[in-house]
């Protein structure tokens, strides 16, 4: 751990070098998550835990943060670098499909069908069922969302057997049919195939296991079921040690099947240690209490300690909370407020202003 004392704090230092098993960590805005994740990663390599041919593994979810995370490590060390395999979950899939798709009936050279072509697919189902008035985005969003809850069309199928949602699953069963036939695959598929293949190949999740010895999931409060189950049917009850980390305040992608309660399972099904990163160095004392306020009354969360702020308390009130009757009032309050401050000279010039609002309708309210 003293290696990595004088690039981290010491909470930060303290989990980065944690070995003793799996573990979960917590951590909110600007605790140095990715930061600790890299560091990590370098010292792992540094210390000798990570044999030769093996890599550690990092999965995140968007290539924008995986981008982020191998120029971070590159910065640290070209070992680590170059002995690190760090990508999404769906390129992770894709990797395994390439070599071990067959298994499944799929060519090496498989189409992944983005979205308009999913939209192409669902309408040539729907055209082949004689059914009218279908709206081909709103039912290919609902096939991503059950795929990634129940994994196989053939799952989402058999939930969907009865009632008036039979007319879904006939057209879920022509989609799918029509991917196979293309030798095609959607996102979704890139994360329940391989889980599949690992579970009916369990000798492949050894030979990951001896070349994967560490993993570090990112974001892991929004992962989906079929995404745990990808990770728990190669590295649960193996030798490796799984690191994830997460916000359980921040998932912003149940709309596509994360589940928060992935959080909970995954201590289960990992035997996995929880911990904290409590240190926020990006916001003010007053903006933390006050998001702590609010957010401690959400239910089932893992964490009932709030983050302590690194910058220094002037006592200022940078977060005012209002309490108004409808939309036109909320709009009157805040052009009323603007026009005082810039009154005040507490502003200097209009720009100097953001209006930020979560429904842009709601924006002319306030001029």
């Amino acid at each position: 751990m003293e290696l990595l004392k004088c690039e981290l704090d010491t909470e930060q230092a303290t989990i980065a070098s944690y070995l003793d098993g799996n573990l979960l960590v917590l951590s909110g805005p600007g605790s140095g998550k990715t930061r600790v994740i890299t560091q990590r990663i370098a010292y792992l390599h540094r210390i000798g835990v990570i044999p030769r041919g093996s890599r550690a593994l990092a999965i995140t979810f968007t290539n924008k943060a995986a981008t982020e995370m191998r120029d971070r490590l590159a910065l640290l060390s070209d070992v680590a670098s170059r002995n690190s395999t760090i990508l999404t979950f769906h390129k992770l899939g894709e990797r395994i499909l390439r070599a071990y798709g067959y298994l499944l009936g799929l060519r090496r050279d498989f189409v992944i069908y983005d979205g308009s072509m999913q939209v192409a697919a669902v309408r040539s189902a729907v055209k082949d069922l004689g059914l009218q008035s279908v709206d081909l985005p709103d039912v290919t969003r609902t096939i991503d969302k059950l795929k990634s809850q129940h994994g196989s069309g053939e799952n989402v199928r058999t939930v969907l057997s009865t009632g008036q949602e039979s007319a879904l699953a006939d057209i879920i069963s022509g989609y799918e049919s029509l991917l196979r036939k293309s030798n095609a695959v959607d996102f979704s598929d890139l994360i329940w195939m391989p889980a599949r293949i690992f579970q009916e190949h369990p000798t492949l999740s050894r030979v990951f296991q001896d070349l994967f010895p560490h993993v570090m999931i990112d974001e892991c409060q929004d992962t989906n079921q079929t995404q745990l189950s990808l990770v728990s049917e190669v590295f649960a009850r193996s030798r490796s040690v799984v690191f994830a980390v997460a916000d359980e305040d921040q998932s912003i992608y149940t709309w596509r099947g994360a589940r928060i309660q992935n959080l909970k399972d995954f201590l289960t099904i990992f035997q996995a240690k929880l911990t904290h990163l409590s240190r926020n160095y990006r916001c003010h004392p007053s903006i933390i209490r006050a998001a702590d306020a609010l957010i401690i009354q959400s239910k089932d969360r893992l964490k009932t300690n709030g983050a302590i702020s690194c910058r220094p308390d002037d006592g200022r009130r940078c977060v005012v909370r209002v309490d108004v009757s409808n939309v036109l009032a909320e709009g009157d309050y805040v052009a009323k407020k603007v026009v005082e401050l810039k009154t005040r000279g507490v502003i200097l010039s209009w720009g100097e202003i953001s209006v930020l609002s979560r429904n842009w309708r709601h924006l002319p309210a306030s001029y």
